[in-house]
């Protein structure tokens, strides 16, 4: 049944005049009487009462019209819900990372993206880097936020990328906080509070081999599997521990950071998409993507110049 005969109806319903619902849909009298009538057909039964003096609904009528009037007005929104659909204000995305940028990035893009697109549902997943491109290969994720220490399969492609300074985190009455540049050499014998292998396998072997590099043998304290427990045994002077530059605002107080050198650890991360045109969805989420890092680069500048002054 056609939306235009039932909204022919409502008109009519609610003028119970030909002419002036025939004005109202833009469309001369005689047309307005042959939609009624095919209606009337298709349903097999009467809905108007019709004279020379007047118009009235029928009992048939009186019950018809509340229900189209929700049917009608349910096309209306289910309408309006697809083109949202098509724009990509309305869906899911399965947004896969590794603990370090939910103290970074992923915050950020998720705040502007919320503000964005209000509707659009964001589920998170966390995973280590081998098993978040293995999701993403499967479409079990939509994009991925991972270390770039592995080879980018030929079905994936890097959308953004960044390179970002690790320190090292201890209370201030530590022997090296009186530093102001620690090389990797001066960790040999220190207590050293480290994320756990098997939450992030490939942040403990970084580390280690960058010892390896620098001649010594750390000596891993406690591992744990979140930074913030990290940061709170560092407190009780239960060792030192690294961390990325950008989360030292979630220093507890009586921490300080230094920088490390000889060699210097980063930490290169970078954004995964499957290769091929995106959705909606996602192009909408690599906007605000966009948007995100442009505000987290110009507060970057701002941090370096207030440190300089």
């Amino acid at each position: 049944m056609e939306l235009r005969l039932l909204r022919s109806f409502i008109v009519l319903a609610e003028e119970l005049h030909f002419g002036r619902a025939a004005e109202r849909l833009y469309i001369v009298q005689p047309a307005l009487s042959k939609q009624i009538a095919s209606l009337e057909r298709q349903l097999g039964v009467k809905l108007f009462e019709r004279n020379r003096r007047a118009v009235e609904l029928t009992p048939a009528g009186n019950v018809y019209l509340p229900r189209v009037r929700q049917v009608v007005a349910d096309a209306h929104e289910a309408a309006e819900l697809a083109r949202q659909a098509e724009a990509g204000a309305l869906g899911s995305l399965g947004v896969g990372f590794i603990a370090p940028t939910c103290l970074y990035q992923i915050p950020a893009v998720l705040r502007v993206h919320r503000d964005n697109y209000p509707e659009v549902s964001i589920r998170l997943v966390e995973a280590g880097t081998a098993q978040l491109i293995t999701k993403l290969q499967q479409r079990q994720i939509d994009i991925a936020f991972c270390r770039a220490s592995h080879e980018v399969p030929s079905d994936l492609r890097v959308y953004a990328s960044s390179d970002d300074e690790v320190v090292l985190a201890m209370p201030q009455s530590h022997p090296l906080a009186e530093r102001e540049l620690i090389p990797f050499k001066l960790l040999e014998g220190v207590p050293v509070l480290m994320i756990s292998s098997q939450t992030d396998s490939e942040n403990v072997g970084r580390y280690l081999a960058m010892a390896g590099e620098a001649g010594i043998t750390l000596t891993i304290a406690h591992e744990v599997d979140q930074l913030h427990v990290a940061l709170a045994l560092s407190s009780a002077g239960l060792g030192v521990t690294f961390m990325p530059a950008f989360a030292t605002s979630m220093l507890p107080p009586g921490l300080v950071t230094r920088p490390l050198a000889n060699p210097e650890p980063r930490m290169h991360t970078q954004v995964l998409v499957r290769r091929g045109r995106p959705t909606s969805v996602l192009q909408n989420f690599l906007e605000s993507l966009d948007q995100a890092l442009d505000r987290l680069d110009s507060q970057s500048q701002v941090l370096a110049a207030a440190a300089l002054e």
